[in-house]
């Protein structure tokens, strides 16, 4: 049959109708798919910087309390020009470091460079260098290390000892450490030089409870650490 100009068939007008009412169906049902999926793919939390400390004054900062044998050097620095050299007695109890207020509450996260000596440890009685502190303000004894390099050349964290993860001296390591209050109990997740390892978790003690005055400090009970670019991160979530 032959169609003089300008006419359509009655099946193509059915196809085109179809293809129609396809595209306008389309657009709803993906805007509901694209929905979920973007909450499924969104990152639950995000890192916002709270403070950092990069020892490119050349000093301490007044933010900062100090003690035992420490001092900014140009030879410690990983990054920048300055950085920080504490060195814990050998011979008796002596730690050296360095402490300041922590205004944030769980969830943060601490991140610090740190190189090691190969001093000996253990004879003033001390298992630890370069430590991540945090304790209450005014009772230091009562804080917790949720992290430090161990005796052993192991690594430890909140108290737990990372038998198959193991420190070399003369070598910067970048720790980071997410603290967070989970089901009664405050948990840390270590990542050491960009690896996740698995978290761990101990009970709240009581000030950790509330947080009202607590005080991060970097240690090293014996021997040298060299120590760079300490940053901490609030935890924001994500509405």
């Amino acid at each position: 049959m032959i169609r003089h100009k300008g006419e359509v068939s009655t099946r193509l007008i059915i196809v085109l109708t179809i293809v129609g009412v396809l595209v306008v169906a389309a657009v709803p049902l993906g805007f509901y798919i694209y929905t979920p999926l973007t909450k499924l793919f969104k990152n639950p939390e995000r890192f916002k910087l709270a403070w950092e400390e990069t020892f490119e004054g050349g000093k301490f900062s007044e933010s900062w309390t100090t003690w035992g044998n420490v001092k900014i050097t140009k030879d410690a620095a990983r990054s920048g020009d300055w950085g920080y050299h504490g060195f814990g007695s050998l011979t008796h109890y002596g730690s050296c470091g360095l402490t300041r207020q922590f205004e944030i509450k769980p969830p943060f996260r601490v991140e610090v460079d740190m190189k090691n000596g190969d001093e000996p440890f253990g004879m003033g009685g001390l298992d630890g260098r370069g430590c991540i502190y945090v304790w209450e303000t005014g009772r230091r004894d009562h804080g917790l290390d949720i992290f430090q390099f161990g005796d052993e050349k192991v690594l430890r964290f909140c108290g737990k000892l990372y038998k198959k993860h193991k420190w070399v001296p003369d070598k910067w390591y970048r720790i980071s450490v997410l603290c967070e209050k989970v089901g009664g109990k405050f948990r840390v997740t270590p990542t050491v030089n960009g690896k996740k390892l698995p978290p761990t978790a101990i009970p709240l003690r009581r000030w950790m409870k509330d947080w009202k005055n607590g005080n991060l400090a970097i240690v090293s009970s014996s021997g040298t650490c060299l120590i760079d670019n300490i940053r901490v991160y609030r935890v924001v979530e994500d509405d």
